[in-house]
C-alpha cells in the first residue's frame, strides 16, 4: 500500500528576509511539493517569534488556496484555547467552501496561555 507524504510548514524567516519573503519561500515549496505529488502542505501556527511568519495560518492558506490546484492545505495545530472555537469553525468553514474537498484542521492544545504580548 502506498504512503502519502506531506510538508510541515513554519515559514521560517532568516534574519536577513523579511516576513514577506518568507511566505513567497513558502509559497515556492507548496508549489514544488504540488508537483512532486505529495498529498498534503501544513502550516504552524506560531506567535511572537520573529524567526517564523506564521501566526496565521487560516490567512496564509487561503493565499496558497488561490495559488494550487491540487494539494491538501491544513493548519497543524490552530490552538483552541486563544481563539473562539465557532470563529475558527466558520474561517474553516470559509476555506473549505473556497477550496472545495482541499482544506484540513488540525487543533493543538499544548500551547502554553501566551505571554505578555499576547496574552
Amino acid at each position: 500500500m502506498p504512503f502519502r507524504l506531506s510538508i510541515l510548514d513554519k515559514c521560517p524567516r532568516q534574519p536577513e528576509e523579511t516576513s514577506q519573503q518568507a511566505l513567497q519561500n513558502s509559497l515556492a515549496l507548496a508549489r514544488l511539493a504540488e508537483q512532486a505529488g505529495f498529498y498534503r502542505y501544513w502550516i504552524a501556527e506560531h506567535h511572537n517569534t520573529p524567526a517564523l511568519a506564521s501566526p496565521s495560518p487560516e490567512i496564509v492558506l487561503a493565499w496558497l488556496a488561490a495559488q494550487t490546484k491540487t494539494l491538501r492545505l491544513g493548519a497543524g495545530g490552530v490552538m483552541l484555547q486563544r481563539y473562539s472555537p465557532y470563529k475558527v469553525a466558520e474561517n474553516f468553514h470559509l476555506l473549505a467552501a473556497i477550496a472545495p474537498g482541499r482544506i484540513d484542521l488540525g487543533v493543538g492544545g499544548r500551547a502554553r496561555r501566551g505571554d505578555a504580548f499576547t496574552d
